[in-house]
C-alpha cells in the first residue's frame, strides 16, 4: 500500500461487534486519509475493511454507520483464501471521535424547517439522523452554509431515529459562519467527500447480512474547511434569548431599584407569554426571577441593563 503523508484514515463503523475467543471485534470500512488521498480498493484485498479490536473506551464508537478515525497496521491475522479477512488492522489506541481538526459535517436543514437560522438554536429545533454526525457539523439551508455547530444528542420519544440540537461550535462568542453554498463548495471541492456505503445492523459481516442498510455522510476534511474561510464569509452571532438578557444586563452601568426589576419582570413575562417565542421567554424570565432572590450581587448588575435590552426586544417601553 502506498501511504500517504499523513496515515490517518477516516472510517466508517461496518456492523456491530462480534466475539471472538473472549475479545470483541468490529469491522471498519477505510474511506480517506485526512489528507485526502482515497485509498485504492486494491490496498484492502477481500473485505475491502478492517480490523478492529475494541476496548472498554472504545466499544461506545462501534455503532454502524458511525465515523471514526485511526491509524492501521498489518492485521496480526490475515488468510488471502477467506474473502472475509482484512489485511490490516486499526491500531487500538488510535481509534477515536471526528473533532474539527480533522473533519465536518454538511447536514441539510429542511428550506421549509425553519424560518431564520436563529432557530436552530432554540430548544424546540432538532434534526432526525440515521446515524451520529461527527462532532462539529455545518448545516446545509436555502443555498446557504451555516457553522461550525457542535451536535449534542437529545432525546425525542416521537421518533425511532436519533434526534440532535445544535450550538455554535464558538462557545465564548457564539459566533458562527455564512457561506454562500456555491462558492463554499468551489473552494472545497479537493476535500469535499460524498461517501454512500453499506452497513450491517448486525454482528454479521456485510456480505452475510441480507438486511443491509445504506448510509450517506457528506464530509469536509479540516483542510477544506479552512479552504473556505478563505472567502472571507460573512460572521454571525447566535445566542439564546435568556444568554442575550444577562450579557446585555452586565454591560450596563446604570443601577436599578430591586422592587423596579421585580415590576419589569412581572410584566414583561406577562406580555411575552403572546409572543412567538413564548417558551424560551418565559423560561428566561423564570430565571431571572429566582436570580433576583438569591444572588444580590448579580442582581444589580441585571436590574442595570435589562430595561434597554427588553425595549430593544420591543417588549417594554423605556420612560
Amino acid at each position: 500500500m502506498t501511504k500517504p503523508y499523513d496515515t490517518r484514515l477516516i472510517m466508517m463503523v461496518a456492523q456491530m461487534p462480534f466475539d471472538v475467543a473472549y475479545n470483541q471485534f468490529c469491522k471498519l470500512i477505510p474511506l480517506v486519509y485526512v489528507d485526502g488521498m482515497v485509498p485504492p480498493e486494491e490496498d484492502f484485498p477481500n473485505d475491502g475493511e478492517v480490523w478492529w479490536m475494541l476496548t472498554p473506551q472504545t466499544m461506545q464508537l462501534a455503532e454502524p454507520g458511525r465515523l471514526v478515525i485511526g491509524s492501521i497496521e498489518n492485521a496480526s491475522k490475515y488468510s488471502t483464501d477467506d474473502p472475509n479477512s482484512s489485511m490490516y488492522q486499526v491500531k487500538r489506541d488510535s481509534i477515536q471521535d471526528l473533532f474539527l481538526k480533522d473533519a465536518l459535517e454538511v447536514l441539510t436543514v429542511p428550506a421549509d424547517a425553519i424560518n431564520n437560522i436563529q432557530d436552530v438554536i432554540s430548544k424546540s429545533f432538532m434534526l432526525n439522523l440515521s446515524t451520529k454526525p461527527i462532532k462539529t457539523a455545518l448545516l446545509s439551508w436555502r443555498s446557504h452554509i451555516y457553522g461550525p455547530f457542535g451536535t449534542v444528542e437529545v432525546h425525542n420519544p416521537t421518533t425511532t431515529m436519533e434526534s440532535f440540537s445544535f450550538a455554535p461550535a464558538d462557545t465564548v462568542g457564539m459566533t458562527i459562519y455564512k457561506f454562500d453554498e456555491k462558492e463554499f463548495r468551489e473552494a472545497i471541492k479537493r476535500y469535499y467527500f460524498n461517501v454512500n456505503k453499506m452497513v450491517s445492523l448486525t454482528s454479521a459481516h456485510r456480505t452475510e447480512e441480507t438486511c443491509e442498510n445504506e448510509i450517506i455522510r457528506n464530509i469536509v476534511l479540516a483542510s477544506g474547511y479552512e479552504q473556505a474561510l478563505s472567502c472571507n464569509p460573512h460572521k454571525l452571532n447566535l445566542e439564546s434569548i435568556d444568554r442575550k438578557l444577562m450579557r446585555f444586563a452586565k454591560q450596563c452601568v446604570t443601577k436599578r431599584k430591586r422592587q423596579e426589576l421585580q415590576s419589569i419582570l412581572n410584566e414583561v413575562e406577562l406580555t411575552g407569554r403572546e409572543t412567538v417565542d413564548a417558551g424560551e421567554i418565559i423560561e428566561a424570565i423564570t430565571k431571572m426571577k429566582q436570580i433576583t432572590s438569591d444572588q444580590d450581587e448579580v442582581l444589580d448588575k441585571v436590574a442595570s441593563g435589562l430595561p434597554p435590552i427588553l425595549w430593544t426586544l420591543g417588549l417594554v417601553r423605556l420612560p
